[in-house]
Parts: structure tokens; C-alpha cells; sequence
């Protein structure tokens, strides 16, 4: 099951008075007054990141609270209305996987389109549209998403484009640009982009064979 990051080190300057509470009660292991200042942080004071850490621990059943499906996609459709793109992607990804929901692939798509606007879920977002699930089939739309996905860090974006180069899906087929993108989503520690580009020294494509 995929997991999601508490967002200790993503609030704005407002938001510093609880997420510095929220670092301490952390690293001191103290589960239950973490949840209570995520409650308070999301309830009475409104911040989005702070129902989003919320959901996270209702999500995954950690921070002293029970697993609460229902409660944590709630709490994340709050935070991703308050546009925080993080909880936005997780929502997709609930819709997506089925986990924590009923499968739906246009309410993963809607929801990773919204992350997407803050440059979170656009690879996902490719996804779905090289696929065709939830969207229709559109290689271009694709293309465009992994690409704003890898220049913005999201290597998995780059290993993407890179296997579109390689079967010449979308674009013409480029076993040099295949590798660029491979080498760069290595770099960027994503295990299959190193795979993929070990392939292309095996085959001698895109580069000299080399085992």
C-alpha cells in the first residue's frame, strides 16, 4: 500500500506555530497529542495542511487513531478544496488504486488534475491519459504531463517519456533521447529508470553495447 508523507516541511509561515508543535510531539513519539494538533490545526484553526497530516494518520491508522477511510477522504477532500495539492494527489490515488474507495478513474483523473495545477499527480495524471482510464486516450496530453512532471522533479516523468522515446509512441522514435530521459530518472534514484537504461547498453540502443 502506497505511503503518504506527513507535511511537517511544506506549510507556509502562518502555518509555523503548529507544525513546529507538530516536529516535537514527532520526534518525541507522542502519538495521541500529534493527533490532537493536526484536529485543532484542521478545526478550529482552519489550515489545510493541517487536515491533510490529519488524514494521513486516519489513512494509514498511525498517530495513536484508528484507521478511518471514510473520515481521512473527507479530511482530504477539505484540504485539496483549500487547494493543497498534496492531499488533491492522494485523493487520486485513492480513486485510482481502489484503496480506501471504490475504484473510479474520472474521479482520480478530476483529482490529480487539480494537484497537477500546483505540479503534484501529473505523472499519475499521463498516466491515465496513455491508458485511457477515467479520460480518453490522448499520447499528446501525456507526453505534455510527464514532461512537466520531470521538469519539475518528478524523475518517474522523465522515466516515462523516456519509454515513449523508446517505442516511438507520441513522438518519433529515439533511442538517444530514450536514454537521456532514462539516465535522468536514474540520477533521480527511480529504480526502473536505471533498469531501463541498463536494457539500452545491453541492446546497444541509443549507445554503444556495453554488458
Amino acid at each position: 500500500m502506497k505511503k503518504f508523507l506527513i507535511a511537517l516541511a511544506l506549510a507556509a509561515a502562518a502555518n509555523a506555530g503548529f507544525i513546529s508543535e507538530g516536529i516535537q510531539a514527532q520526534q518525541s513519539g507522542d502519538h495521541k497529542k500529534l493527533a490532537e494538533i493536526y484536529e485543532r490545526a484542521c478545526g478550529l484553526e482552519n489550515k489545510a495542511s493541517g487536515c491533510y497530516n490529519l488524514a494521513v494518520l486516519y489513512f494509514e491508522g498511525t498517530g495513536n487513531v484508528e484507521k478511518n477511510f471514510e473520515k481521512a477522504i473527507s479530511l482530504y477532500e477539505k484540504a485539496c478544496s483549500a487547494k493543497f495539492a498534496l492531499a488533491c494527489n492522494n485523493l487520486g490515488y485513492i480513486y485510482e488504486s481502489g484503496n480506501g474507495a471504490d475504484q473510479n478513474f474520472t474521479k482520480a483523473a478530476a483529482y490529480y488534475e487539480k494537484a497537477c495545477q500546483d505540479d503534484e499527480g501529473c505523472t499519475a495524471l499521463g498516466l491515465l491519459y496513455a491508458n485511457g482510464a477515467g479520460v480518453k486516450t490522448d499520447i499528446k496530453k501525456a507526453i505534455s504531463l510527464y514532461t512537466k512532471a520531470c521538469n519539475y522533479g518528478d524523475m518517474m516523468g522523465c522515466n516515462n517519456l523516456g519509454y515513449l522515446h523508446l517505442e516511438g509512441m507520441g513522438v518519433e522514435k529515439d533511442y538517444v533521447k530514450a536514454k537521456a530521459f532514462y539516465e535522468k530518472a536514474c540520477a533521480g534514484g527511480v529504480g526502473i529508470g536505471c533498469d531501463n537504461l541498463g536494457f539500452l547498453y545491453a541492446f546497444g540502443q541509443g549507445t554503444e553495447q556495453d554488458y
